[in-house]
């Protein structure tokens, strides 16, 4: 099945509901509404952001995977990943001027020289900073765990020069880099 492509910058608001499958993006998209947690925004070859800009939203639903480019919370949202064991792909920036409440998420970081900003403090849940993503962390931010996934390529995350703290209540893994790498 070929998703369904959308040409122009849609606004959701109330509710929007997808019966699966994918939705492509060739740009960005505002969603003032309840995120459904039967669609996936896959990114593409540009830089897609997704902006949640309503009081109260979730991603949610069972296991799975939700994939995003550049992921904005605005000021005036307070985003929730509800369920668990599910990860949260985030392959471009992401910027936070709202709140987020994490469950049992991971965040994935997969991009290459990417930043963690806004200005609010995300409490992730837990981190993951993928085989050869790189990230500058602009703010301050707080996580249950964080991992740096095994791989031949380095994986970085770096503070930004406002020397932002990054607290970790939990784990801390790193397992990199792989014996391919040496």
């Amino acid at each position: 099945n070929t998703p369904p492509v959308l040409s122009t910058q849609p606004q959701f608001a109330g509710r929007f509901g997808h019966s699966g499958g994918t939705a492509a993006r060739s740009d960005s998209a505002t969603l003032s509404a309840r995120y459904p947690s039967q669609i996936y925004l896959t990114p593409g070859t540009g830089a897609q952001t997704v902006t949640f800009d309503g009081a109260a939203q979730t991603i949610g639903g069972t296991a799975g995977i939700h994939n995003f480019n550049n992921l904005t919370i605005s000021g005036s949202s307070a985003l929730t990943l509800g369920g668990s064991g599910t990860t949260l792909n985030a392959s471009g920036n992401w910027t936070n001027a709202g709140s987020l409440s994490g469950g049992a998420y991971t965040v994935n970081f997969t991009g290459s020289a990417k930043t963690i900003g806004g200005t609010a403090l995300t409490a992730f849940p837990g981190v993951s900073i993928a085989n050869g993503a790189s990230y500058t962390m602009d703010n301050s931010n707080t996580a249950t765990s964080l991992s740096y996934t095994a791989g031949a390529t380095a994986a970085t995350l770096t503070h930004g020069v406002t020397n932002p703290t990054l607290t970790v209540s939990g784990a801390v893994t790193i397992n990199q880099p792989t014996a391919a790498a040496i």
